[in-house]
C-alpha cells in the first residue's frame, strides 16, 4: 500500500494531469441558467462563507464536522479554468488510494482549509477557491488567473491523527506480509529458471550467491566501503550501475544508509569479494517508485566490496590527511611571506584585507559574494569576476562548503578576505569538476552585498 502523507494544501497540487474530459456534475434540484450558449445549461449556486469561501454540499450528513488537526480521508477532483476551458489538475478516484489531508488553520481568507471543518463523514461537497489566493505568486501560466479553482469533495472517513496512523500502520504490515510471499515466489522461480542452484537465503527473506569472498577482515558497523555495483529488475531492466559512471559507491556499512538487503548483502564479503544479491521488495524501496523502479519490485545487484576501511583506520587517515594538509597551507604562506593570518578552531586559515561596513552577518542572511578560487599550486578553477555576477546564496545554512560559508562570516558589506580551506571544510576525498580530491583550496573573497 502506498503510504499516505498528512500534507498541507499546497500539495494538493502535486501529481498534476489534464485527463480529456471533466467529471460529470450531479443533478441539484436548484438551478438557474446561463444565456449565451447554444441550449441551455445549468448554472450551480453557491452559498459563501464571511471570509468569501463558496460552498455547495451534494450530500449533507449530520455527523461531526471536522475539526482542526482531524485527518480527514476523502477523494476529489481539483480543477481550474485554463485556455478558456476547464481542465482537471487532479483526480484522487483514479489514484489507487484515498487522499488524507490533516486539518490546519485556514492561511488566508476564503482558504480550502476552512472548507474542511464545514464537513462531515459521507459529505459530497464543492468549493470555489480563487485561482491568485491559493497559488500565492506561483500563477502557473497555463491557468487563467480571474478563475476559481474548484474542488469536488467526497468525505470517505474523519478521524483522528493517532487513530488513523495506527489504521494505515495495520494496513502496511499486512500488505507487507503479503507481499513477502509474492517476492519470495518470484525469486525463487527466477533462481529455478536461470538454474541457479549455490544461492543462500537469510532471516529476512534476502537471497544472494557468493562468487568470490574476498579477503581480509569481517565488515563491522561503521566500516567505510567502497563497493560497485549494477542493479537490474528481475526482467532483466538494469536501473543503475555504478561501472557505468567508473566510480564505486561509498558509504558506512550498517548504517542505515543504504536499502536493507543492500546493507546486509555487503556484511557477506571482504574485501575483493563479489556476490549477486536478490533482495524483496521490503527490504528494498517497498512501496515506493525509486527513479525508474516501480513499487514493491525486487531488486537484483551484482556487486563487488572493491574497498574496506574501518572506522579506526579511517579516523587515523583524516588526521593523517589533515596534518599534511596544515603542513601545505603552512608552507604556501611562508613562502608568499603572508604572516598576516588568522587559525580558527576549525582548522580554516584566513587573512582579512578589509573587513567591510555594517553589520555583522547573522544565520540566513542573503549575501552577494564575488570569489576567486585556485589551488595552492596557482590553478584556478572558477571565479565570478569572470561571469561578472556575484553568487548569492544564505549564509550559514549550509548551501556552501564548510570553509567557504565560515570564512564569509568574518567579512561585513564590502569587507575583502582569503581563505586557505582544507578538503575536509571543501570537498574532501572527491574530486569535483577540475578540483583533484584532498585538495586544499584557496579562496579570493569580497562581500558585495547582504540582504
Amino acid at each position: 500500500m502506498k503510504k499516505l502523507l498528512f500534507i498541507v494544501l499546497a500539495l494538493l497540487m502535486a501529481q498534476v494531469a489534464f485527463p480529456q474530459q471533466s467529471p460529470k456534475k450531479k443533478k441539484t434540484t436548484k438551478k438557474t441558467y446561463s444565456k449565451g450558449r447554444k441550449g441551455r445549461s445549468p448554472k450551480e449556486v453557491f452559498a459563501q462563507t464571511k471570509t468569501g469561501l463558496r460552498y455547495k454540499h451534494y450530500v449533507k450528513k449530520q455527523g461531526k464536522k471536522a475539526q482542526l488537526n482531524d485527518i480527514v480521508v476523502m477523494q476529489y477532483i481539483m480543477k481550474v479554468r485554463a485556455g478558456g476551458r476547464d481542465s482537471i489538475l487532479r483526480n484522487t478516484f483514479k489514484e489507487p488510494m484515498p487522499f488524507a489531508v490533516k486539518v490546519m488553520p485556514p492561511t488566508y481568507k476564503g482558504s480550502i482549509e476552512e472548507g474542511f471543518m464545514l464537513l462531515a463523514k459521507g459529505d459530497s461537497a464543492a468549493f470555489l477557491v480563487k485561482a491568485d489566493s491559493l497559488f500565492k505568486g506561483n500563477f502557473p501560466d497555463f491557468i487563467d488567473k480571474a478563475s476559481d479553482v474548484r474542488f469536488d469533495i467526497r468525505v470517505l472517513d474523519i478521524t483522528t491523527e493517532q487513530a488513523y496512523t495506527e489504521a494505515r500502520q495495520k494496513e502496511m504490515e499486512a500488505q507487507v506480509a503479503t507481499q513477502k510471499v509474492k517476492d519470495d515466489a518470484l525469486i525463487v522461480e527466477y533462481l529455478q529458471k536461470n538454474n541457479i542452484t549455490n544461492y543462500k537465503k537469510t532471516a529476512s527473506g534476502l537471497y544472494y550467491v557468493i562468487a568470490q569472498e574476498g579477503a581480509g577482515e569481517i565488515l563491522t558497523t561503521g566500516t567505510k566501503v567502497s563497493v560497485h555495483y549494477s542493479g537490474k529488475l528481475l526482467d532483466g531492466t538494469k536501473f543503475d550501475a555504478s561501472y557505468d559512471r567508473g566510480e564505486p559507491l561509498s558509504f558506512g556499512y550498517n548504517k542505515g544508509q543504504m536499502i536493507k538487503g543492500f546493507d546486509e548483502g555487503v556484511g557477506f564479503l571482504k574485501k575483493g569479494g563479489k556476490a549477486t544479491l536478490f533482495i524483496p521488495s521490503h527490504l528494498g524501496y517497498g512501496s515506493r517508485a525509486a527513479g525508474t523502479i516501480p513499487p514493491f519490485s525486487v531488486l537484483v545487484f551484482d556487486i563487488e566490496l572493491v574497498e574496506a576501511v574501518s572506522e579506526q583506520a579511517e579516523a587515523a587517515q583524516n588526521a593523517a590527511q589533515m596534518a599534511k594538509e596544515e603542513a601545505q597551507i603552512l608552507d604556501y604562506l611562508k613562502k608568499n611571506n603572508i604572516t598576516n593570518y588568522q587559525k580558527t578552531g576549525s582548522g580554516l586559515y584566513y587573512t582579512v584585507q578589509q573587513e567591510g561596513n555594517g553589520e555583522a552577518l547573522t544565520t540566513g542572511k542573503k549575501v552577494y559574494v564575488h570569489y576567486l578560487g585556485r589551488l595552492l599550486d596557482g590553478t584556478k578553477f572558477d571565479s565570478s569576476y569572470d561571469r561578472g555576477t556575484p553568487l548569492d546564496f544564505n549564509y550559514n545554512i549550509g548551501q556552501m562548503i564548510k570553509g567557504f560559508d565560515e570564512g564569509v562570516g568574518f567579512l561585513k558589506k564590502g569587507g575583502k578576505a582569503t581563505l586557505f580551506i582544507p578538503s575536509f571544510l571543501g570537498y574532501g576525498d572527491k574530486a569535483t569538476g577540475s578540483i583533484p580530491p584532498n585538495s586544499v583550496l584557496l579562496f579570493d573573497i569580497e562581500l558585495v552585498n547582504v540582504e
